[in-house]
């Protein structure tokens, strides 16, 4: 069966040193898929962003790997991507603001147009907004219980404050 979607070769990666989650990131740039509608396979089974490719595939093998892409529902590729082969992206790792991570710690501000759809108090009170939280964490900590312990104290803390 044909790919409906891009393949896209990623050439000079670190495994130890490459999340799921910037597979998913250069996946979603160039194929114009939110990152959100993405979920990246390895044999055929989801693979947590948090985890680096050294943690999910064999590396020692050989020095390839492949993944799958899952594109959830409401995930649609604009109409550029449909015909036109994709290049490989740099083989340089993504900065924190390719990450959208950049300008809140140093108290700058993001200017833009505002998310479509629920917002506030009604996205947090979703298990997605619960899970990607976890998933965030768990990639910065890079420690289970750590990511746990924390997820369970903001849920705690946002419960008792509504």
């Amino acid at each position: 069966m044909k790919p409906s979607t891009p393949i896209i070769s990623l050439d000079n990666v670190e495994p130890s040193k490459t999340s799921v989650f910037d597979l998913k990131q250069q996946y979603a740039t160039q194929s114009s898929i939110p990152a959100s509608k993405i979920k990246i396979l390895y044999k055929k089974k989801p693979v947590t962003d948090s985890k680096t490719i050294a943690e999910v595939a064999d590396t020692g093998s050989g020095s390839e790997v492949e993944f799958g892409v899952m594109v959830m529902g409401g995930g649609v590729a604009s109409p550029a991507v449909g015909g036109t082969p994709v290049q490989s992206p740099p083989a340089a790792a993504p900065s924190e603001a390719d990450k959208g991570l950049a300008g809140t710690a140093t108290g700058t501000s993001r200017t833009g147009p505002a998310a479509a759809g629920p917002s506030g108090k009604e996205v947090v009170a979703t298990e997605d907004f619960w899970s990607d939280l976890n998933n965030f964490v768990l990639q910065r900590t890079k420690d289970v219980a750590e990511s746990e312990r924390l997820l369970g104290l903001f849920r705690k803390v946002w419960e008792q404050n509504q």
